[in-house]
């Protein structure tokens, strides 16, 4: 008797567990869902917010001015790379701040950027392999921040990111300045919701009453 009483109870724990564990997967996983989307959302609209007001600080007339590799040891290239640094520096979750127009060929090529390590910065006219179709777009002229619908991969890794105009004081549009924020920015969030402390299901070899539990941090 005492035997069938303690597989039942096996069975029951069993089942328990199962359920349990089913229930909380599916609570985190709707969590997850509504928070990414949330994250996705606030990211937009910080990106947004950072074109619009950044793109106002870069010199435009300086950045009009620079044409070829050999103009980094210019002023204007100093001035520029000093000001898309401010920018960076003010925006957490920005991980590129950078200038492109089109070249002569159509091509999207690079005028300024701030990134700091040099195997990731790229030169004065350097072409853009990897532009999107959204940025080739723009940079024919846009009247103001325009944002990718999704995250895209190019070789420095996922990101989502919003163009903004340079223009002149005379109103003339110049170029194209880009906020791009890396994929960790809300991946690292939503991961969070995985490496919560959940209490854990029952144990049938819990020594303990059947439905205590224990705190386990996942990371």
């Amino acid at each position: 008797m005492a035997k069938a009483m303690a597989t039942l109870k096996t069975k029951v724990l069993a089942t328990i567990s199962c359920l349990w564990i089913a229930g909380a997967a599916l609570l985190v996983l709707i969590a997850y869902s509504q928070i990414s989307g949330a994250l996705n959302s606030e990211i937009r609209t910080r990106l947004r917010g950072c074109a619009a007001l950044g793109a106002l600080s870069v010199p435009a007339d300086e950045h009009a001015r620079l044409r070829v590799r050999a103009d980094e040891g210019t002023k204007e290239y100093a001035d520029v790379i000093a000001a898309l640094g401010r920018i960076q520096a003010g925006s957490a979750d920005v991980k590129f701040v950078y200038t492109v127009r089109r070249a002569a060929d159509g091509k999207v090529v690079f005028i300024g950027d701030a990134t700091e390590d040099e195997k990731d910065r790229s030169h004065l006219g350097d072409v853009y392999e990897d532009a999107s179709e959204l940025l080739k777009g723009s940079i024919g002229g846009i009247d103001g921040v325009v944002l990718e619908k999704n995250f895209y991969t190019d070789q420095w890794g996922t990101f989502l990111s919003a163009y903004a105009p340079i223009r002149a004081p005379t109103g003339r549009w110049t170029a194209c300045c880009a906020w791009t924020s890396h994929s960790r920015a809300c991946g690292a969030s939503c991961g969070a919701i995985s490496s919560s402390s959940f209490s854990s299901p029952p144990s049938a070899s819990s020594s303990s009453s059947p439905w205590a539990s224990t705190s386990r941090a996942t990371s």
